[in-house]
């Protein structure tokens, strides 16, 4: 038998300057692993290579450290590989290999290198026991406190240690288990049951493991939009963020669901959804096409509020998104098969969320609704929420107007001709009364302060975003509003920072302050192509498309370097290329 390390040594890995900037995951998971430094996103964690389970917050996600073992100690991480069925982690000793069974259980093999997977964490006890299986061998048993998690790991292959450090009273003090090579190699089985074991154990082998996801995802691989060759490489990487991002129905959630990542990020958001529902919406994945943007609506509160996040275990109502759900079904209707059933269930819910602003958000009954937080909005920080809020902007009274447009359209398909020609002139009054008020005499846009009535400007792209009205602009502002877009004023290489470069406020990673954001990108692409710049689009969409395909799809961009921030595996702006990147292909 080959010399086993202390279970319990604080040795932290250094990972060579490598990082998993896109979990390692598959379709319907709430497992996925990812590399980290210490501290990376301001939990308590050991530095290496982890398991996590992203069914809760950020900071209770960790499962088990991989720590690829030999008889010299603790082996260094080098290097990873990675598809869409395999993770590869190197070192110098040999390799290690990640698979997922189903989206419970996660298998790891090596032929010359032991594997060692800590369930320590800094802040929270741990438990594993040692107990039999109904195969006649014994397996370890872990319980996660902070995740709720019930870990089974059995050693398939090689000599196997089961160890936790006891404290009368308080629980353990660490947990791991350690399978070690004795000749025919290591294989692990970990399965998440969640709920209380059966004391069964998985069956599927690695290789059957391989080829079940390398089958899913080149399935929803064909299901996504074509786009020009030069964005090919990008389509696959976009994919199969989108495939490993979704999640299966668990809890309060009944569909499945596409996290905005399984990082950090590890939540739906009530206006994220939106575009990867539109991106899932030109093939083979219509129907989750449609649970992605009617998943949302499942939380939709009596007085037609959405929440403004969910996930298998909570839902959040403490501010909202904006409403930008009927430009977004506008779209969807026109790329995937929506029978009438279908078109009246949205009318409903998208008639609900619309009075809902009308009621709740216009306090003045000006004919205005406002924000009352930057949240609400979606630009969090964006320098127009240096005023005090309740504040009426552009931009809300267009994603509104588009809104209603869209339920005349629908009402009249339904046959409502009523309901029809009421949403009709709704949409005509908030457009000109948004006309009269939120643009000045030039048609410079701004905002509205509810209370004094006090009316403000700044350098945020957010108050240019009321393009999206297109026509039913006038066409000084038009004009106003296409001459700022295309100047450097908000220009850059990349796209259109968030807040002008040669603002007093803009700042390289001052999130909507100044980054580049799929989102904005795409609404503005609609907006100026509305306004009837179709060179100014295309050369927008190219822009952004360039950078994601250089620097990943990333919650946002430095405007002016186009290097990717915050959260580098973000679904939203996967989805928003795949949608921007097709249609380029389209408007040759």
């Amino acid at each position: 038998m080959k010399k086993t390390l202390p279970l319990f040594a604080a040795t932290l890995l250094p990972l060579a300057g490598f990082a998993l900037e896109m979990p390692f995951s598959v379709r319907g998971s709430y497992m996925a692993i990812s590399a980290h430094s210490e501290n990376d996103w301001g939990a308590e964690h050991q530095s290496g290579v982890w398991i996590r389970n992203v069914s809760n917050a950020a900071n209770s996600q960790y499962v088990a450290r991989i720590i690829p073992v030999s008889g010299a100690g603790h082996l260094e991480v080098t290097d990873f590989a990675e598809s869409p069925e395999k993770l590869t982690l190197k070192t110098s000793a040999g390799d290690i290999e990640v698979a997922f069974a189903d989206e419970d259980t996660i298998l790891l093999r090596s032929e010359n290198v032991g594997i060692r997977l800590d369930f320590w964490h800094k802040t929270w006890w741990h438990f594993i026991w040692e107990k039999p299986s109904a195969a006649g061998r014994t397996v370890g048993v872990a319980t996660l406190y902070e995740n709720g998690a019930k870990i089974v790991v059995d050693a398939r292959r090689g000599a196997k240690r089961v160890d936790s450090s006891w404290i009368e009273g308080h629980g353990a003090a660490g947990a791991a288990f350690e399978a070690w090579n004795e000749g025919d190699g290591v294989e692990i089985a970990l399965k998440d049951f969640r709920y209380d074991w059966d004391g069964s154990l998985p069956g599927t082998s690695f290789d059957e493991a391989l080829a079940r996801q390398r089958a899913s995802f080149a399935s929803f691989l064909d299901a996504m939009p074509t786009v020009p060759d030069e964005f090919e490489n990008a389509r696959v990487r976009a994919a199969r963020l989108l495939w490993s991002s979704i999640v299966a129905p668990r809890n309060q959630l009944k569909r499945e669901g596409m996290l905005m990542s399984k990082n950090w990020m590890n939540h739906i958001w009530s206006w994220d959804h939106c575009f990867n529902a539109m991106a899932l919406a030109y093939g083979g994945e219509s129907e989750c096409a449609w649970d992605q943007f009617i998943g949302m609506f499942d939380f939709q509160a009596p007085n037609g509020q959405l929440p403004d996040s969910m996930d298998a275990y909570t839902s959040t109502y403490a501010f909202v998104k904006p409403p930008v759900h009927g430009w977004a079904f506008a779209r969807m209707m026109k790329t995937m098969p929506l029978d009438r059933d279908r078109l009246a269930e949205a009318y409903g819910k998208l008639a609900k969320w619309t009075q809902y602003w009308l009621v709740c958000r216009d306090s003045d009954r000006n004919g205005l609704c406002e924000y009352d937080h930057g949240n609400d909005s979606g630009w969090d920080n964006s320098t127009v929420f240096l005023e005090m809020p309740p504040l009426e902007t552009p931009e809300l009274a267009a994603y509104l107007t588009v809104q209603m447009d869209v339920l005349a359209d629908l009402a009249a398909r339904l046959g409502l001709d009523g309901e029809a020609a009421g949403w009709k002139a709704k949409a005509d009054a908030m457009a000109a009364k948004a006309t009269e008020i939120l643009f000045d005499a030039d048609g410079a846009p701004r905002f509205r302060r509810m209370l004094d009535g006090s009316f403000h400007t700044c350098d945020s792209m957010l108050l240019r975003m009321g393009m999206i009205l297109g026509g039913r602009l006038p066409a000084h502002i038009r004009e106003k509003l296409l001459a700022e877009v295309s100047s450097e004023k908000f220009l850059t290489r990349f796209g259109l920072a968030t807040e002008s470069p040669s603002s007093g406020r803009y700042d390289p990673d001052g999130y909507w302050r100044g980054p580049i954001w799929a989102p904005e990108m795409m609404i503005a692409i609609d907006g100026v192509r509305a306004c009837g710049d179709e060179v100014l689009a295309r050369e927008l969409a190219l822009r952004f498309c360039r950078m994601c395909d250089k620097g990943g799809f990333a919650e946002n961009f430095d405007a002016l370097t186009g290097a990717p921030l915050r959260d580098k595996a973000y679904t939203w702006t996967a989805s928003a290329f795949l949608v921007v990147a097709h249609e380029l292909e389209g408007r040759k």
